[in-house]
């Protein structure tokens, strides 16, 4: 399930994410205990798929991108599964470990392209790098080959996994504010994002 939008009061590297729902979490973090990836894990609870990196934005950008992401059409929910690990920049030399999202049938990009053009509508710069769905696993340093986790059979496979759905509770509300995790949706959104800083996706 979906989360509602919200956003962190640090201005520094804001994400717009999609983050998981605890029964998601639960098992991607468990499938992820038996790749023996190296680095830094990121904690369960903040798994997530990122849709857009703003950068730096203040609460006044953060206003603005949220109010632009309230009046977009954001789509309607789509499902996916969880695919097998990757690494950036490179495989053999990898800074990131990630898992691929698979069988959405575009959703995961169309939710991003969506969330782009609220981004740059509310004054921020276009992203110039393709979207790639993925799930952050692990940060590594210094960069390490990845290669033998990545030759693991991706979750679905091996674990049977369901396919998830990012349907976001049609009865969700709230509202903005300066608060560290104080969260808002216009309630009619059938998908919905988050904002956060790399301090609280990554601690």
């Amino acid at each position: 399930m979906v989360g509602g939008l919200t956003a962190a009061e640090s201005a520094d590297r804001c994400f717009i994410a999609l983050p998981l729902s605890a029964e998601e979490r639960t098992a991607v973090d468990g499938w992820r205990a038996g790749l023996d990836l190296p680095g830094r894990l990121v904690p369960p609870g903040k798994l997530h798929v990122t849709l857009r990196f703003v950068g730096k934005a203040d609460p006044a950008g953060r206003d603005r991108i949220a109010a632009e992401l309230d009046q977009a059409d954001l789509g309607g929910p789509f499902s996916f599964r969880v695919g097998g690990v990757g690494g950036f920049p490179k495989i053999r030399k990898a800074t990131v470990a990630w898992a691929a999202l698979e069988n959405d049938g575009g959703g995961a990009a169309r939710l991003a392209e969506a969330v782009e053009e609220a981004v740059t509508a509310a004054g921020f710069g276009a992203e110039d790098r393709p979207f790639r769905g993925h799930l952050t696993l692990a940060r590594i340093r210094p960069p390490r080959d990845l290669r033998r986790p990545a030759s693991r059979p991706p979750p679905g496979s091996r674990s049977g996994l369901p396919k998830w759905s990012s349907t976001a509770a049609a009865s969700a509300t709230g509202r903005l504010s300066t608060n560290r995790w104080s969260g808002f949706s216009s309630g009619r959104k059938a998908a919905a994002a988050k904002c956060l800083t790399s301090e609280h996706l990554f601690d």
